[in-house]
């Protein structure tokens, strides 16, 4: 773990295809894992490139998947919303 970001206890599913592999593959090639988000994570933080309607779409999407916390759009990236005083 990267120590300057250790106080983000962030989890990654990272997956490899390999062609021909035996696995868990499901309809159209979808790999599919057994997992109760609600147990596992805090919190789930969207990509801040995503527009109003995408943000919107993927929180119902995550809510019929039975996610029951929210799912903003991530401010890591976002212009600070300050304004320079004329001197």
């Amino acid at each position: 773990m990267r120590e300057a970001f250790e106080h983000e206890r962030e989890v990654w599913i990272m997956y490899q295809s390999v062609s021909n592999a035996a696995g868990p593959k499901g309809a159209n090639g979808t790999v599919r894992y057994a997992l109760d988000a609600n147990a596992v994570f805090d919190e789930i933080l969207l990509d801040p490139r995503l527009t109003v309607a995408e943000t919107t779409a993927m929180g119902a999407g995550l809510a019929a998947l039975r996610w029951n916390g929210a799912a903003p759009r991530s401010s890591l990236c976002e212009a600070p919303d300050f304004t320079i005083p004329a001197t």
